[in-house]
């Protein structure tokens, strides 16, 4: 089947359109929909399977589909599935109907499962896992994609520890996957009362949409999901991608493609990533009492991420590690840029940067990052905005919150892959902020966003967050906020005068709360609520 793009990183894809614009490559999907259960039937799992099928072929997939399928015709398309993906492309499982746990093990149930006892789920249904092994198997130079709209309630009605779980448990993700469920590990999702669940329906709504990244699809299905389900039903999902990926480019005519911006110096040797357009990206804008003064905010969606380094990353430290899984429950607004000296001077009615401009280390903009500021006065200025609000909805981020929001949903060094030699176009830093020996924090915002709208997340000013030290371990957390007291605060980010090493997205500083720097600022949380 010939495509103009499949499963090519972002940065290569114009060299690969003007290539070969019919380069072959493989893009496979096995879509099941099973509604008409014995004890618990559903309404729309065949419609969400016929209408993904449309979707995906829509978009240059083959598709597989099966409808009301028993454990053994389920079995027979999943090896008819195996025998026809490749080694490279796109590999793509969707499921809709009933599933459930059992000690941490996702079964997908078919037609006809009579299950009395909770030993007979692993004979009598399909384990969710061994469908993920075998694309995994077959990995080559591929992407997997698994897709559960199957996390109702538990069908079989057992109350035994493990089947007794709503939901789906999560899996573990390796490199060059995805999976998505269209509810929070534990949690259930709707059935729908339209054509549709929500999930799906907004699913082949998205996957169809040029110019959107793959995990940004994802993004945009969980926040239609929470505004449908009005905040009851909340989308997950585990990623471990390396690079960025389109399902559906903007064009496949190399004449029509976006132009790249120029690059800002000539330390720089090939352009950056090519971002798509923002219109998903959900802003929010409030004016400072008693001024025209603005602060901008970005929505940043609940999931799941990958939190840390591990020991095989450039500039490792070991107190980045070892990495763990941090569930991030509930959505929030966040800085797009860091705290101006313009919104300082606004709240505070102060200038702690006016008396430390030695050797021209602060340069004084009313859009430079306010900087001299220490944990504590930071803290300070977000009491004053809860104050005129009349309600806690400022804070710091976490350190977990601040890390997830700077991955934008990616597993590498830096939010936009693992080129050093980008980061340029992303940051200020020692390469590019320092003029004959003289370092200082720059215009906020002048450097790219990360895909999920944040700027300076690398560089400019490091970034005070909420929690003193936290030592890693292997748990899973759910948002996890560390000691709340401790002689040493968390600043992330980095800053200009730093290597960059330091600038990764999982590096981490500690300093006492009341210390005070050029290079040091902070952004805020703002609550949904």
């Amino acid at each position: 089947m010939a495509v103009a793009l499949v499963g090519v990183p972002l940065w290569a894809q114009n060299k690969a359109i003007r290539r070969d614009r019919g380069e072959t490559a493989q893009r496979v999907a096995l879509i099941i929909g099973n509604q008409n259960y014995e004890a618990s039937p559903l309404r729309n799992p065949v419609r969400d399977a016929r209408g993904m099928k449309r979707a995906l072929e829509n978009i240059g997939f083959e598709v597989i589909i099966s409808e009301n399928a028993d454990r053994s015709q389920i079995g027979e398309k999943i090896y008819e599935f195996s025998q026809r993906i490749g080694n490279k492309g796109i590999a793509l499982f969707y499921f809709s109907g009933h599933g459930l746990q059992v000690e941490g093990i996702n079964y997908l149930v078919p037609i006809g499962a009579k299950i009395q006892e909770e030993y007979q789920v692993k004979h009598q249904c399909n384990s969710a896992n061994e469908i993920l092994d075998m694309m995994e198997a077959r990995q080559g130079n591929r992407i997997n994609i698994v897709i559960l709209d199957a996390c109702r309630d538990n069908p079989l009605l057992l109350r035994t520890k493990s089947t007794g779980n709503k939901g789906l448990a999560a899996m573990q993700v390796s490199t060059g996957a995805l999976i998505a469920y269209a509810a929070a590990a534990g949690r259930t999702a709707e059935d729908g009362a339209g054509d549709h669940s929500p999930y799906t329906e907004s699913l082949i709504k998205h996957i169809q949409t040029p110019g959107i990244e793959i995990e940004d699809v994802f993004k945009a299905v969980g926040r239609d999901v929470l505004q449908a389900t009005n905040g009851k039903q909340s989308p997950a999902r585990y990623s471990n991608l390396n690079h960025d990926y389109y399902l559906v480019p903007l064009s496949t005519n190399p004449d029509t493609q976006p132009s790249l911006p120029s690059p800002p110096s000539s330390l720089l040797p090939s352009p950056p990533p090519f971002q798509p357009p923002s219109s998903y990206i959900r802003y929010l804008t409030e004016k400072l009492p008693d001024s025209d003064v603005k602060m901008e905010f970005v929505w940043i969606s609940p999931g799941t991420f990958r939190m840390g380094s591990p020991p095989s990353e450039k500039g490792w430290r070991e107190h980045e590690g070892p990495v763990h899984q941090v569930e991030i429950s509930q959505g929030f607004y966040l800085g797009k840029y860091e705290v101006t000296q313009e919104q300082w001077e606004t709240v505070m009615g102060t200038q702690p940067w006016a008396d430390e401009q030695n050797s021209q280390s602060v340069r004084l903009e009313s859009n430079n990052p306010a900087v001299y500021v220490s944990w504590e006065d930071a803290q300070t200025f977000v009491s004053a905005l809860n104050e005129s609000a009349g309600a806690q909805v400022y804070r710091l981020p976490t350190e977990a919150e601040w890390e997830y929001a700077c991955r934008a949903g990616k597993s590498t060094p830096w939010s936009f892959g693992d080129d050093e030699s980008l980061l340029g176009y992303y940051a200020w830093y020692e390469d590019n902020a320092c003029d004959v020996g003289d370092c200082y924090a720059q215009t906020v915002g002048t450097k790219q966003a990360n895909s999920w709208g944040l700027h300076d997340m690398h560089g400019n000013v490091g970034e005070w967050v909420l929690d003193a030290r936290r030592i890693y371990n292997r748990s899973a957390l759910v948002d996890p906020t560390g000691p709340s007291t401790g002689s040493h605060r968390v600043m992330r980010g980095g800053y200009f005068g730093n290597y960059t090493h330091f600038l990764r997205s999982a590096s981490r500083r500690y300093l006492p709360p009341d210390i005070r720097a050029n290079s040091i600022g902070f952004r805020v949380l703002r609550r949904a609520d």
